[in-house]
């Protein structure tokens, strides 16, 4: 396996820095085929830097991206100052979103899921922003069983979870413990995409869930 470090970015485009490259070139693919036709309304959650944002507002996307008050949402501001591409930008937390009601199409959620203490609220704070018949776009690194024994065999168990890092992955999650998240929160699962890597060793897992025409969470 790859170092987790590894840097995986998209090609430099005129707007934007390398620092502010960081969105996975492994993912956006997915994303991009599995989202509807612009200029559906998106909702980026968790949108750290901004560069997901910037991608989907420069396909024509309505964008909103939310995220918490520090370091990487000023990326985000500045990234959106410089840009040529305009998306609106909230300060607070996917876990307390409550965003006005049915007013998206999609929401995207690439890498922070794994990061959050309430998962299922989170998703359900996401169901409740989507239209019915909306789709929700995750992806996590992914913990299937063969993954973890070969992360044990080869000794890197300590260094693949990092517990001394501030500010890390502190949900871990397989296919079977993600979909029973969505289920929990109403939403039901449609298609699933193991990235990166090779197969049962991935990197990330993906998911497009869809809101039922009749939601109850």
């Amino acid at each position: 396996m790859k170092p987790r470090h590894a840097a995986e970015v998209a090609p430099i485009d005129e707007n934007m820095q390398p620092t502010q490259l960081s969105h996975h070139t492994i993912i956006w693919p997915v994303v991009e085929k599995w989202l509807p036709p612009a200029p559906a309304r998106v909702l980026d959650a968790g949108c750290g830097g901004g560069q997901l944002s910037y991608r989907l507002a420069k396909l024509g996307y309505r964008v909103t991206g939310i995220d918490l008050p520090g370091p990487s949402l000023e990326k985000a501001r500045a990234l959106l100052a410089s840009s040529d591409h305009r998306w609106d930008i909230i300060s607070g937390s996917v876990e307390e979103f409550s965003g006005a009601n049915q007013a998206f199409d999609a929401v995207v959620s690439i890498e922070v899921i794994e990061h959050l203490y309430r998962p299922v609220t989170f998703l359900k704070n996401m169901a409740r922003a989507l239209h019915p018949g909306g789709v929700v776009i995750l992806s996590t690194p992914y913990h299937g069983w063969l993954k973890n024994v070969a992360i044990s065999a080869l000794g890197l168990w300590d260094w693949h979870h990092q517990p001394l890092d501030e500010g890390n992955h502190i949900k871990f999650w397989s296919k079977r413990t993600l979909n029973g998240a969505l289920v929990a929160a109403g939403l039901e699962a449609v298609e699933w995409r193991g990235v990166g890597r090779i197969p049962f060793l991935w990197k990330s897992i993906m998911v497009k869930a869809l809101k039922p025409t009749e939601y109850s969470s």
